[in-house]
């Protein structure tokens, strides 16, 4: 099975590299397939030659993008050379295993219709005030719908696949909302 990895990005040429870092270690390792990495940024100056940079490091290809993330994912759609397009936001580093991860899931054991499937991401790092509090909310629970659900009928971007053929049925993401992140 091979993989499209959409990165869409803008001023985070430090986790970029920190992903770019993680992916090149799990494409190195996935022996199922191809897979190729666009970043599609709408950094400038330092930021843009820094992302340049990584994705030169770490075999991705770079994309200059609008400012908003659904252009950004589109633009990545349309360039990608494979069936599946995986998402993946930028502040995101993955583990040993996701592509695979991946393919089992798309292996379909519920034997129904599938579009694509949802990865479950899980926050590291020290727990703040703040963050014990949103976890008390229900502002986090998109982020663990993979762990929760076997179907759902909406996803966040940051951890996500889908077929390509699926995407472009549906008209990809809709880019005329008035404003940048999400969709």
């Amino acid at each position: 099975m091979n993989f499209s990895i959409v990165i869409p990005t803008w001023n985070r040429s430090d986790l970029v590299d920190a992903l770019l870092e993680s992916l090149y270690s799990e494409r190195k390792r996935y022996q199922q397939g191809e897979t190729e990495v666009l970043i599609v940024d709408s950094s400038k100056g330092t930021e843009q030659t820094k992302i340049i940079s990584s994705c030169q490091k770490y075999d991705a290809k770079y994309i200059d993008g609008d400012d908003s993330v659904r252009k950004k994912r589109n633009k990545g759609i349309k360039l990608s050379s494979y069936d599946y397009i995986l998402f993946i936001d930028s502040d995101v580093t993955v583990e040993q295993g996701i592509l695979d991860e991946y393919v089992e899931a798309y292996k379909n054991p519920y034997n129904v219709k599938l579009g694509g499937v949802l990865g479950y991401t899980e926050f590291v790092g020290k727990k703040t005030f703040w963050w014990k509090l949103l976890e008390i909310t229900s502002l986090v629970d998109s982020f663990s719908f993979a762990r929760n659900y076997p179907f759902h009928s909406w996803t966040i971007g940051n951890n996500v696949s889908f077929k390509k053929s699926v995407l472009e049925e549906i008209g990809m993401f809709e880019e005329n909302f008035p404003f940048k992140l999400g969709g």
